[in-house]
């Protein structure tokens, strides 16, 4: 890190990580095609500005696979459904935090980032119910399974008095791909999500802090499904895919008590 000013830092980091397959990536291989560990590089490059009433990060970062383990619909000798190693694949974008002081009472703090999530190339495996076996498509360049180009947050925080929050926050998240082919009837669609919460926080006699909370889930009733899996095959000289979604709950709201000795 490299420090400007007490005010103004600049940082570069480069790091290296490397993982494992977990069991299940060696219970359902053969011995003569076990998988690989993967390998991480990563590159970050920053800046942070700190003021009395406000802050701002920036972050950019490159993270290259090597040897990343996917899903690519391929199957284990007994019909498991295994994930093989890619041989290139990476993230890139940029991250932004901001934060400021609207008032001695109010906070505003947002977040954003914005990134590319890509493979290479790698071979999709279909299930083949005209012929017997599997059949092979070759992808470049698609897109990461889970992994939106566009992650964006907002928190606005009030506290009229010692003890006493109250705040709203909001997230988009961007379209979700259910497999790595990019393809948009096999994906999550974006969604906007809105949350808030109370708090009220004093001290007793008989203990020593005493936390009262309601939080209200899903403000603008948004029917939306983050998270999911896909399956698709070949009968009568067509394609045919499944999509299995897992539905958030709309509004909703939850309280909790918290009692410190």
């Amino acid at each position: 890190m490299f420090s400007l000013n007490d005010r103004n830092n600049l940082y570069l980091s480069f790091g290296i990580a490397n993982r494992e397959p977990n069991r299940e990536d060696f219970v359902n291989r053969t011995n003569a095609a076990r998988p690989l560990y993967e390998t991480l590089q990563n590159l970050e490059a920053g800046y942070n500005l700190k003021g009395s009433k406000f802050m701002l990060n920036a972050n950019l970062f490159f993270m290259n696979y090597q040897n990343q383990l996917i899903l690519t619909g391929a199957l284990s000798d007994v019909g498991a459904y295994i994930r093989t190693n890619v041989s290139q694949s990476y993230r890139a974008g940029i991250e932004l935090e901001g934060g400021v002081m609207i008032t001695e009472k109010i906070s505003f703090t947002s977040t954003v980032t914005y990134s590319q999530n890509k493979v290479k190339s790698f071979t999709e495996y279909l299930d083949d119910f005209d012929l017997g076996g599997q059949k092979e498509i070759s992808h470049s360049n698609t897109d990461l399974a889970f992994s939106p180009n566009l992650i964006a947050a907002a928190a606005i925080e009030f506290t009229p008095f010692k003890g006493f929050s109250m705040g709203i926050q909001s997230k988009y998240t961007g379209r979700q791909y259910l497999d790595n082919t990019s393809n948009s009837y096999r994906s999550l669609d974006p969604y906007f999500v809105t949350n808030a919460d109370v708090n009220y926080t004093w001290g007793g006699k008989f203990f020593r802090e005493l936390i009262l909370g309601v939080q209200l889930n899903n403000l603008l009733n948004e029917m939306y499904s983050n998270n999911g899996y896909t399956w698709g095959y070949l009968y009568g000289g067509q394609r045919y895919t499944e999509n299995f979604l897992y539905p958030q709950a709309g509004f909703n709201f939850m309280t909790r008590l918290v009692v410190k000795l």
